[in-house]
C-alpha cells in the first residue's frame, strides 16, 4: 500500500526513531542476560576461591560424598551478595543513562541527552561519577546484596537438598 506523505511526518519519524533507540538502551541497560551471567561467573569464582584458599574455614564436607567440599552458609550468603553487587556496580551507569534520556523532554537539557553517548558525556560533565553516573547506587546495594545472597544461598541448598552436588 502506498501511504500520502502526510501520513509520515518527519516529527512521527524522528519519534519512532527515539524510541527505538529507547527501547534498545533498555535492554542493554537492563542486560539480564550479561548481568546473569556476570553474577554466576563471580559467585563460581568466590566460591572455587575459598574453598581452594580456606577449606577447613569456608567448607564442610557435602552429605552426599565426604570427598566434596561445599560452603558454609555464612560464606555462601557473602559470596552471593558479593556477585550481586559486583555486575549491578558495573551496569548501575547505564541504568541511570537510560533513565535519564527516559525522562526526555521533562528535563531542561533534554537536547543535550539525545544518545547514550551525549548523555553519558552530560551527566559526567555536570556531576562527575561518583554524584552522577553512580548517585543512588548504595540504595540499589540495599535491594540487590540481600536478594542475590538469599538467592545463591538458596540454590545452593536446594542443589545440595535434592543431590545434584
Amino acid at each position: 500500500a502506498v501511504f500520502p506523505a502526510c501520513f509520515f511526518p518527519s516529527s512521527v519519524l524522528r519519534l519512532n526513531v527515539t524510541f527505538s533507540k529507547r527501547l534498545f538502551l533498555t535492554a542493554l541497560s537492563k542486560k539480564t542476560a550479561p548481568r546473569a551471567g556476570a553474577s554466576l561467573f563471580t559467585f563460581g569464582a568466590l566460591k572455587s576461591a575459598g574453598l581452594s584458599y580456606a577449606p577447613i574455614l569456608l567448607g564442610r564436607p557435602s552429605s552426599d560424598s565426604p570427598n566434596v567440599l561445599v560452603l558454609k552458609t555464612h560464606p555462601n550468603l557473602l559470596c552471593g551478595g558479593v556477585a550481586g553487587a559486583i555486575p549491578q556496580t558495573i551496569s548501575y551507569p547505564f541504568d541511570v543513562t537510560r533513565r535519564r534520556m527516559q525522562l526526555g523532554t521533562v528535563l531542561p537539557e533534554f537536547e543535550k541527552c539525545l544518545t547514550m553517548q551525549e548523555t553519558m558525556k552530560y551527566v559526567y560533565g555536570h556531576h562527575e561519577i561518583r554524584k552522577g553516573l553512580y548517585r543512588g547506587l548504595p540504595l540499589n546495594y540495599i535491594r540487590c546484596v540481600p536478594s542475590q545472597a538469599v538467592a545463591f544461598t538458596t540454590y545452593e541448598l536446594m542443589k545440595h537438598f535434592f543431590h545434584f552436588n
